[in-house]
């Protein structure tokens, strides 16, 4: 048997199976701890698929299936029904709006089948004393303890706590400078794509883009001219198109006209050669020749309102053309808008992360003398700050700042005893080694 026959026959089974699968994964994901809801900078997957009950068979929506990344308004962008809320609700929740707008936008009499999933969770941060602070990707599954081993753990030389602070301070210094520039290069191109989707005739950059950015501002325009004169020089290209055909089928219908005034006046000279045939002053031979020089004259009418028929053809699709041209050169620089929305957001996080690991190292560098003695979680989610100082291994989430800290009491003298833990300096020598 046909698997189209097969599904056409037993509809009822497949959509209890698919929906016995969605049950399955979803509660597989709850035990898990993946009930997270979507935010900015997420990027979720989705796919559509409708039923074909003519010959049993399951339609995928190619146009429509693809990766998609939540901007920072909260929202994702996606083909033919434009921005879907997305922020603070579950891929489910997110997956059936898609379909009731799908249906009544495309006039649908059966919802599609539409499958959201989180492709890409937006990343996590890690800093304080772990020897590679910094940005990393999330994975389902991830605890405190899993986040401070990946990010290096505490910082350990020959048993004793190594503090970096002044390397700390002048990495995580050169990298928001980088990343500064990261983020004037967004802003610059942001101002050059929001000139594109609005028709503008020029750019307006933003005013905090200062002369240290003059070459980067340059260079989107030079792009934003570039783009909208090739844009420009298409629709002229078409345009020229439509009204050469549309110039043709002017003079068409000329000779129309032309031939129409021919052909009655034929008509009223056989009406009067007639009665000169009845009367012997003229041949019926002459008639006939009138007749088909009326004949003529209607075949060629034919043949002209054959080719305007075509010609107007060629025009529509000419307009079809233009709007093609505006409407995909409109999706990709909506496209572009979106992923640059999303980069400028992580690129604002990721500074801030630097600038509290920055604040972190200079504190650090103040008051260097410490011994460790136990490990605390601070994270920051969202508008809350979260402590963990009991020894408990407190689940992850996306976006989450997590700061690592050795709980510590400062000392004048060095360790009391060997049995505690020596404190090194970051070049390597002892307390008791500078006093």
């Amino acid at each position: 048997m046909e698997t189209g026959e097969f599904m056409h026959r037993n509809v009822p089974l497949y959509v209890s199976l698919t929906a016995a699968m969605a049950l399955t994964v979803a509660a597989a994901r709850a035990e898990d701890g993946l009930n997270l809801t979507i935010s900015p900078q997420d990027k979720l997957s989705v796919r559509v698929y409708d039923w074909q009950q003519a010959d049993g068979t399951l339609r995928e929506w190619p146009a429509f299936n693809g990766e998609f990344v939540v901007g920072s308004n909260g929202r994702v962008e996606l083909p033919l029904i434009g921005l879907v809320d997305a922020a603070s609700r579950s891929a489910p929740e997110i997956a059936a709006d898609v379909a009731n707008r799908l249906q009544a936008q495309v006039g649908l009499i059966a919802k599609p089948s539409v499958i959201v999933d989180v492709a890409e969770y937006r990343p996590y941060y890690v800093m304080g004393d772990v020897d590679h602070p910094g940005e990393f990707a999330f994975k389902p599954g991830l605890t405190a303890l899993k986040a401070y081993s990946i990010a290096g753990g505490s910082r350990l030389m020959q048993g004793a706590t190594v503090w970096q602070p002044a390397h700390d301070l002048l990495s995580a210094a050169g990298d928001a400078r980088t990343l500064s520039q990261r983020i004037d290069e967004l802003k610059a191109k942001r101002a050059r794509l929001g000139a594109e989707l609005a028709g503008e005739s020029a750019v307006s950059f933003p005013p905090e883009l200062g002369a240290n950015s003059k070459s980067l501002v340059e260079r989107e325009r030079q792009l934003f001219e570039e783009r909208r004169n090739a844009l420009r020089q298409g629709l002229n290209s078409l345009a020229s198109q439509k009204a050469l055909n549309e110039e043709e089928v002017k003079a068409l219908q000329g000779r129309i006209d032309v031939n129409a005034d021919q052909s009655q006046r034929i008509e009223a000279q056989v009406e009067r050669t007639k009665g000169l045939v009845q009367n012997g002053l003229i041949t019926a031979a002459q008639i006939l020749t009138l007749q088909q020089a009326h004949t003529e004259l209607q075949s060629q009418q034919l043949d002209i309102n054959g080719r305007i028929f075509i010609v107007r053809e060629q025009i529509s699709k000419i307009e079809k053309d233009m709007f093609d041209l505006q409407s995909s050169k409109q999706q990709e620089v909506l496209a572009d808008m979106q992923a640059t929305e999303a980069s400028l957001h992580e690129a604002v996080n990721r500074i801030q992360t630097l600038s509290d690991i920055m604040g972190q190292a200079q504190a650090a560098i103040a008051n260097p003398l410490h011994t460790a003695s136990a490990i605390r979680f601070t994270i920051r989610r969202r508008q809350s700050i979260l402590t963990f100082d009991d020894g408990r291994d407190p689940p992850i989430e996306p976006g989450d700042i997590v700061t690592v800290e050795r709980t510590v009491s400062q000392t004048a003298d060095g360790p009391q005893s060997a049995a505690e833990t020596a404190i090194v300096r970051a070049d390597g020598k002892s307390p008791a080694d500078v006093q």
